[in-house]
């Protein structure tokens, strides 16, 4: 008699004992999910992009005068790795100016395979009129390393582009203003107080009495005045009293500001009296 077979019963077919396949057939998932959690890595970012840099800060200046809507702020990410060539711009952002006035924010987006990590890189900022008149500009290098990451740059300084740059010799001053007050006082009627900022670099004018003219320097938003002329006759009562308080400040180290869109005048004496004019 032959031996007694024990344990799991057989396959006729296969002589493997029954059960054996499926059993591997459920293993088989198992095994598949152990080897590709062996082959990762959770930490590893290859393949994955470079995180993109982000160049931040504010554009300001220090004359306290209103942009004029209309105008375009334009920052730019430049290539100054070559000394006396057109510096390639890397990025650039163009802000349309309605009624923002400054400080105006300012963000670019750089991609680190656009930098080489020997080259100088810079950003450079200007502000146009709403004629594309260029009327402020960074005048110093903002450097940005190749290999820093993303930077704030804080408040980029402008400065005022010359007259001779601008329009001619022209200023935001040039031309006739009207004085409506003299330290909160308005002028005495049927008077015309008048400051006339000319394209020479001269200021003249007429008190309300007298006519009155000097040279005039702008140094931000000072008002740096030579000795006022003034003519000579009688001015009596209120009218005195407004002539020399119109004086006293403009010889009073004074400083302006322009407002409403450079369609009014306010300048202060070093002491605090103020000075009302408008177009």
């Amino acid at each position: 008699m032959p031996a007694q077979r024990t344990g799991a019963p057989y396959d006729a077919d296969t002589l493997r004992p029954k059960g054996t396949f499926v059993n591997r057939l459920l293993l088989l998932p198992i095994l598949l999910l152990s080897i590709a959690a062996c082959g990762s890595d959770p930490d590893d970012s290859s393949g994955a992009g470079d995180d993109v840099i982000e160049i931040t800060g504010n554009l300001t200046y220090l004359p306290r005068i209103a942009l004029v809507p209309g105008g375009t702020a334009t920052v730019t990410l430049e290539d100054v790795s070559v000394a006396d060539t057109a510096a390639p711009v890397i990025a650039e952002q163009t802000i349309e100016l309605d009624d923002q006035q400054i400080p105006i924010p300012f963000a670019l987006s750089v991609d680190p395979a656009d930098l080489e990590s020997s080259g100088m890189y810079s950003v450079r900022a200007e502000i146009t009129g709403a004629d594309g008149s260029l009327n402020w500009t960074t005048d110093t290098a903002n450097i940005v390393e190749a290999d820093g990451g993303s930077v704030d740059l804080g408040d980029l300084v402008l400065i005022q582009v010359s007259p001779s740059e601008a329009d001619g010799d022209a200023t935001p001053l040039s031309g006739e203003w009207t004085v409506t007050e003299i330290d909160g006082t308005p002028v005495v009627e049927e008077t015309a107080a008048t400051l006339v900022f000319g394209d020479d670099g001269t200021l003249a004018g007429t008190t309300g009495c007298n006519s009155y003219t000097t040279d005039v320097e702008i140094d931000g938003d000072q008002l740096v005045l030579g000795e006022i002329a003034v003519t000579l006759m009688a001015c009596l009562g209120e009218v005195a009293t407004q002539e020399a308080a119109f004086l006293a400040i403009l010889n009073d180290s004074p400083t302006f500001e322009l407002i409403a869109t450079n369609l009014q005048l306010m300048i202060e004496s070093a002491s605090g009296s103020t000075l009302s004019a408008s177009r």
